[in-house]
């Protein structure tokens, strides 16, 4: 009984990880994707949880407190921090392709990505084709996010919003990495989170603004 609930309770989550991950594609406020991204960890930890106790590998409950400590807390309020009490906590993000269109263009890249994962895994294991098509989904998603933002935060988000994927990919697939290799992941996950939060505030501090498109200036 619990099994089948697990089960289902895996569907539900992959479904709401590709809902938020295509909502972050309209949300137009910094510190509303910040906030999206810590919601879109934490339903990544439990996922990870839950994966860990279909299939009894208990170290994929290590990887989720590791998620809910680095990707949950850490990181969301090292975001936060860099926002904090500036012009940027209330400043709209820049889009460069527009809301519907954006929206457009993750659709299209949902569709690409079940398309091409769908084959991948066993065809029987109708739930791990869908996570592993999630997956794929959000890593794709989230390479847009980087590239469909001009400020720095929204694309730090996004190449954040890749790695859950990735690592969601990987919980599915593998049922998780080596432990010592996933550590070391989140590690460098956080320090690298923390540069760019330092070099967005630098940035912002001199130039007003924390649009990429500035760093041209230094060019040459």
């Amino acid at each position: 009984m619990l099994y089948a609930t697990a089960l289902k309770l895996l569907g539900v989550l992959g479904a709401l990880l590709l809902l938020e991950t295509l909502f972050m594609l309209a949300v137009r406020q910094m510190r509303g994707i910040i906030r999206l991204y810590a919601i879109h960890s934490l339903l990544l930890a439990i996922s990870a949880a839950v994966v860990g106790y279909v299939t009894g590998m208990y170290h994929l409950y290590l990887v989720a407190g590791l998620t809910l400590l680095f990707k949950v807390l850490a990181i969301p309020y090292s975001l936060e921090r860099v926002i904090h009490d500036t012009i940027l906590e209330k400043r709209e993000i820049h889009f460069v392709f527009g809301v519907p269109g954006s929206l457009l263009i993750g659709g299209l890249l949902c569709l690409l990505a079940y398309f091409t994962s769908i084959r991948l895994v066993y065809p029987g294991d109708t739930l791990a084709r869908l996570l592993l098509s999630v997956g794929a989904a959000v890593a794709l998603l989230g390479l847009f996010i980087m590239v469909g933002r001009q400020e720095a935060v929204p694309q730090i988000s996004g190449l954040l919003i890749m790695e859950n994927g990735v690592i969601l990919i990987a919980v599915v697939t593998a049922f998780g990495l080596p432990l010592i290799a996933e550590f070391g992941l989140f590690l460098d996950v956080l320090v690298g989170a923390l540069l760019l939060g330092v070099l967005v505030m630098r940035l912002q501090r001199h130039n007003e603004t924390t649009a990429v498109g500035m760093l041209r200036r230094l060019k040459g």
